[in-house]
């Protein structure tokens, strides 16, 4: 009879023996896990009863979470940390800058009241004066104080970008694909357009091999106007796509990170969004700017 007992029981104390220990070893190998960084949650179902063990295994995962939080919100007042100090040193940056390019500006505007200019020097003049207020806008546009000039978008200042961007395509033999439409006149602040095209445009002159291809498209409906520039350069994975935007981040050994970091600032006062993503073999960055409404009037 006892061995009987015996055969019965021993399969039955082993099968819930190791239904038990199972769960406690994995609880253990995550509190272990407490020591390199977060603890990640245990599956919901591991253990199915609402006895001792049970309770610890729903406690251990509202612990996880709570830590979880408390993580996210230093990686937050870090950053926030991080980007006040750039703050403060953009904010000495532009006075700096802001004073010689006012002088500029004012010589480029008593320049142009001759009128014996020739017509191409004029239009020299033109693309200079648009460059050094561009240059104004972006320097205005890092301050939260600032507030920028809103002279429309017109085709002018895309064809500047591709005056200014041409010497270094042809240096690293790349194909251009425009595709810009019939684009008029658009209520968005030139300058800004300007720079975040110039800085998508440079990181994907960068990122893109020798005699590669990148694309530049401009597209616009009744609501917003949408910017994506491509390049066929190795794709980033997700790590980078996460902090892609957030300074001294770089994917290039000489990169400083700011660049992007500028364009996501830029796009972010003109109320609009940039995202990065993998597609078919490139780089796509896209950014979308909602478009200003006139009042209709009466």
């Amino acid at each position: 009879i006892a061995g009987l007992i015996l055969t019965i029981l021993l399969p039955i104390n082993w099968y819930w023996g190791r239904r038990t220990a199972e769960p406690l070893v994995q609880v253990a190998d995550s509190l272990e896990s407490l020591v390199r960084g977060v603890p990640k949650p245990l599956p919901e179902h591991i253990y199915g009863y609402r006895d001792e063990i049970g309770r610890l295994f729903e406690t251990y995962n509202r612990t996880a979470e709570q830590l979880r939080e408390k993580s996210s919100l230093e990686q937050e007042v870090l950053q926030s940390e991080r980007l006040a100090a750039i703050g403060r040193l953009t904010a000495g940056i532009a006075h700096e800058i802001n004073n010689p390019l006012a002088g500029m500006l004012t010589a480029i505007d008593t320049l142009k009241q001759r009128a014996d200019l020739d017509p191409k020097v004029l239009r020299t003049v033109g693309l200079v004066e648009r460059g050094l207020t561009q240059i104004a806008d972006t320097v205005r546009a890092l301050l939260v104080e600032a507030r920028v000039q809103r002279r429309p978008l017109t085709p002018d200042d895309i064809a500047d970008v591709q005056t200014l961007l041409h010497a270094q395509i042809a240096k690293r033999r790349l194909q251009v694909d425009w595709a810009f439409g019939e684009i008029g006149e658009m209520p968005i602040p030139a300058s800004l357009f300007r720079q975040v095209l110039i800085n998508l445009m440079l990181n994907a002159i960068q990122a893109a091999p020798e005699a590669g291809r990148i694309g530049v498209s401009v597209t616009s409906d009744s609501r917003c106007l949408v910017l994506t520039v491509w390049n066929d350069g190795e794709p980033m994975d997700d790590e980078v796509l996460k902090h892609l935007f957030e300074p001294f981040i770089s994917t290039k050994p000489s990169g400083h990170g700011l660049g992007l970091w500028v364009t996501y600032q830029v796009v972010q006062q003109l109320r609009g969004h940039i995202w990065a993503s993998n597609e078919d073999g490139r780089v796509c960055f896209s950014a979308c700017f909602p478009l200003e409404r006139k009042e209709s009037a009466g």
